[in-house]
C-alpha cells in the first residue's frame, strides 16, 4: 500500500468553515442575536429622547455603536409588527461628517 501523499489527506478534511455566504452570515446572525434586543431598545430610547429625529450616523455616534448595526436595529423598528415603532420623515439631514443621511423618528404611542 504507497504512503499518503499531501493531496490524499487534504482530501479528509472539510473545507474551512470561514468562506463567504448565506452560511457564514447565518452564523453571524446567530452569533449577534443575544445583542439585537438591547440594541434595538437602545436605539429606540434614543429616538424618544431626540424628538426631532436622527440620522442613522447620528445614532451610531451617539450610543457608540457600529452603523452597521444601527441599520439594522432602525430597520427592525421600521418593520416590527403589528405597527412600526419608528418611520423615516423623508428628511434629509446632513451630519458630521457623513453624507446625507434620512431622519428617523420614533413612532408616538
Amino acid at each position: 500500500m504507497p504512503a499518503a501523499t499531501l493531496f490524499d489527506v487534504a482530501a479528509e478534511f472539510p473545507p474551512p468553515a470561514a468562506r463567504r455566504g448565506c452560511y457564514t452570515q447565518q452564523l453571524a446572525a446567530r452569533a449577534a442575536a443575544p445583542f439585537a434586543g438591547r440594541q434595538r431598545d437602545r436605539v429606540l430610547e434614543c429616538l424618544r429622547f431626540h424628538s426631532e429625529g436622527l440620522t442613522r450616523g447620528q445614532i451610531a455616534r451617539a450610543l457608540g455603536m457600529r452603523l452597521q448595526s444601527v441599520c439594522a436595529r432602525v430597520s427592525e423598528l421600521l418593520h416590527a409588527s403589528p405597527a412600526p415603532l419608528a418611520f423615516e420623515t423623508g428628511d434629509m439631514r446632513v451630519s458630521g461628517g457623513d453624507g446625507p443621511g434620512k431622519v428617523v423618528r420614533a413612532a408616538l404611542r
